[in-house]
């Protein structure tokens, strides 16, 4: 049986702040001590600013799923290193958004989303420009980049590597539950390169090139449903259908979903389509 352990002399308890032996893991110090070979600054240094909702009362009733107003980001929105607004996320109202400015927080394009704590501790997106301003829930941290003496998508891409995601889990609190606190994230220490510009070039290239793959996937379907006879292809779903037990036995299926009469009515256009063609 392998055991981890590291020995830490009374100098390097960081002036006792400190004392949990999680904080003091090899793979910490290893990390640590790489950075340390480069000019370090804190997020503090860099003139981030961090923020995040107070608690607020239910706004459950609130919710509106329409996209119409003022996007209200939890966890799940964060996706891949970006924020998302996707078919599950809730919108409040501009009336609910100055009912409760003093608790409920907002965040603008540029800045960045990081999860406080559970599973999802250190998660961290990019808010992009789809909106001019989003409400942030309780469960996640701001970090304003508007005043900010870096690139804010080098910090970005920093703290959502695995490096940074390291450093995130390392600096979170032990007490309870796990989670990040606002002094812990701003005294993280952010490696200074100089090559900066060039992690901002490349973001907006991925960005670009994002966007061509959606465009030409978007055409190989139309054209895939063109060639099938499929364009403009709808069925309504029947109330009720019957299916006998041989059906059933034969696929080795039971859920009612499996034999919706349109999915049958689908593979037979298929069928018909095909015949056509050769």
């Amino acid at each position: 049986m392998n055991i981890t352990y590291s020995i830490i002399l009374k100098s390097q308890l960081e002036g006792a702040l400190r004392l949990d032996a999680e904080y003091y893991q090899p793979e910490y110090l290893t990390l640590i001590k790489a950075i340390s070979k480069f000019e370090t600054k804190s997020i503090y240094h860099l003139k981030a600013f961090l923020d995040c909702s107070a608690f607020y009362p239910s706004i459950v009733d609130y919710y509106n799923f329409e996209k119409e107003h003022v996007p209200f980001l939890r966890v799940n929105e964060i996706q891949d290193g970006l924020v998302k607004i996707t078919d599950d996320t809730v919108f409040l109202s501009s009336e609910i958004i100055n009912k409760y400015k003093n608790n409920i927080a907002l965040a603008h394009p540029g800045d960045i989303l990081i999860a406080k704590g559970g599973n999802t501790l250190g998660k961290v997106g990019l808010l992009t420009n789809d909106f001019s301003e989003y409400a942030v829930s309780r469960d996640l941290i701001i970090l304003r980049t508007k005043k900010l003496k870096f690139n804010k998508y080098y910090l970005w891409l920093f703290l959502h590597s695995d490096i940074g995601q390291k450093l995130l889990l390392r600096t979170a609190s032990q007490t309870g539950q796990p989670h990040l606190t606002l002094p812990s994230i701003g005294n993280l220490l952010v490696p200074y390169l100089s090559s900066q510009k060039t992690f901002e070039h490349l973001f907006f290239e991925s960005i670009n090139l994002q966007k061509q793959s959606t465009y030409f996937y978007q055409q190989a379907e139309n054209l895939l449903l063109e060639e099938l006879g499929l364009s403009n292809y709808q069925i309504k779903d029947e109330l009720s259908y019957t299916v006998n037990f041989s059906e059933i036995k034969k696929v080795n299926r039971i859920d009612a979903e499996y034999f919706l009469p349109k999915y049958e009515k689908l593979i037979e256009k298929i069928k018909n389509k095909k015949q056509n063609i050769y």
